[in-house]
């Protein structure tokens, strides 16, 4: 393996460890500045779209997660792993806990989490380079 691999690995490895310990262990509510840490639970999909259809959403994300992995060689390799890593780390939460744990309120937007950060920053990533990416060369 390269380094760029191992750092690549070591960085996705760490986010989806400290979003799954902190989904595991936070019961409170803590305030820091603008942002509040505070455990919610979501049954549906990102903006609370689609409550109550955790098995359709766990299956929907694992044909998600299988396309992404079967035209990563055609996508930037960052947004792969960022859409890989949080995927795994939502669709673990809708196995474990029968839906997404959130944690992260800013106030004016949806309570989130890393996972969802992290596939947000990757779906961006996808759909920037679509527009905008370079050409390919025949």
């Amino acid at each position: 393996m390269d380094v760029e691999t191992v750092g690549k690995t070591g960085f996705f490895l760490a986010a989806f460890l400290i979003d799954q310990y902190v989904k595991a262990t936070i019961t409170g509510s803590t305030t820091l500045s603008f942002i509040t840490f505070q455990r919610v639970t979501n049954t549906g999909a990102s903006f609370g779209f689609f409550q109550g259809y955790n098995a359709a959403l766990l299956i929907a994300g694992i044909i998600i997660l299988a396309t992404v992995y079967w035209y990563r060689d055609h996508l930037p390799d960052w947004a792969v792993w960022c859409i890989i890593t949080g995927g795994v780390s939502n669709l673990v939460d809708r196995v474990v806990y029968g839906h997404v744990v959130d944690y992260i309120s800013i106030g004016w937007w949806p309570v989130f989490n890393v996972a969802d950060a992290l596939l947000t920053v990757g779906v961006a990533v996808v759909v920037v380079d679509e527009f905008f990416g370079r050409e390919e060369t025949p």
